[in-house]
C-alpha cells in the first residue's frame, strides 16, 4: 500500500516536472518572441521617426510653401514658406480656411477622388499666380506651390517686345515694298538681271512683311485679344 502510494507520489512529482519544464519553455519561447516584436517595433519607430525628420528637414529647406491634409481636408502640416505666407496653422485648421482659397481645396479634393493622378493646376492665392501641384497619399493629400509671378511677368514682357518690334518693323517694310514697286515700274527700259533683281526683292520684303504679321497675331492670340475661328478643312 505504502509503495503504491510512493508510486503514485513519484510519477506526480515526474508529471509535475515535466508540465513545468513545458510551461517553463513555453513562458520562454514567449519572451523571446516578445523580445523579437519589441526590437521590430523599436526598428520600425526609429524608421519612421528618421522619415519624418527627413521630410520635416526637406519641407525646411523648400522656398515653396508645402501642405499636408488628411482625407477630410484637415491641415496637418504647414512648412516655414506656407507659414510664412499664411501664417501660423490653428490646431484643427481646414485647408480652405488656413488658406483662403476654394481652387487649392477644390484641387486637393481631386487629387484625392483620383489617387493615381499628379494633378497641376495654375491658381491665384492673394491676387498672386501659383503653380499648384496636388499628390494623393494613403492618409490624406500633400500640396506644393510654386511661386510663378516672375515667370508670368517675363512672359508679358516677351509678348510686349514682340508686339512693339512687329508693329515697328511693319511701317519700313512698307516703305521698301513702295521703293521695291517704283524699280519694277521703272525696270521695263533696263536690263533682265535689273528686273530679276528687283523681283526677288519684293519676294523677300513681302516674306518679311508675313512674318512681322503673324508674329503680331501670335502676341495677340497669347495675350487673349486675338479672336481664333476653328473651320474643318481636308486633309
Amino acid at each position: 500500500m505504502q509503495t503504491a502510494l510512493i508510486a503514485g507520489l513519484a510519477l506526480a512529482a515526474l508529471a509535475l516536472g515535466l508540465l513545468w519544464r513545458r510551461e517553463a519553455a513555453a513562458h520562454h519561447a514567449l519572451e523571446r518572441q516578445s523580445r523579437q516584436a519589441t526590437a521590430g517595433l523599436d526598428a520600425r519607430l526609429t524608421e519612421l521617426g528618421e522619415r519624418l525628420a527627413w521630410s520635416e528637414a526637406a519641407g525646411a529647406a523648400s522656398e515653396d510653401p508645402l501642405l499636408v491634409c488628411d482625407r477630410a481636408l484637415t491641415l496637418r502640416y504647414a512648412n516655414p514658406a506656407a507659414q510664412v505666407r499664411f501664417g501660423d496653422p490653428a490646431r484643427q485648421s481646414s485647408l480652405i480656411a488656413y488658406s483662403g482659397s476654394l481652387e487649392l481645396e477644390q484641387l486637393a479634393q481631386d487629387a484625392l477622388e483620383a489617387p493615381a493622378a499628379n494633378l497641376e493646376r495654375m491658381i491665384r492665392l492673394q491676387d498672386q499666380p501659383f503653380q499648384a501641384r496636388a499628390v494623393s497619399l494613403e492618409s490624406g493629400v500633400a500640396l506644393a506651390l510654386s511661386d510663378v509671378a516672375e515667370l508670368e511677368r517675363l512672359g508679358r514682357a516677351r509678348q510686349d517686345f514682340v508686339a512693339n518690334l512687329s508693329h515697328e518693323l511693319r511701317t519700313p517694310l512698307t516703305s521698301l515694298r513702295l521703293l521695291v514697286d517704283t524699280l519694277i515700274a521703272r525696270s521695263g527700259k533696263g536690263t533682265p538681271l535689273v528686273k530679276d533683281l528687283a523681283g526677288k526683292m519684293a519676294v523677300e520684303v513681302d516674306a518679311l512683311h508675313q512674318m512681322a504679321q503673324e508674329m503680331l497675331d501670335l502676341a495677340a492670340i497669347e495675350a487673349g485679344r486675338q479672336v481664333v475661328r476653328l473651320v474643318s478643312a481636308p486633309l
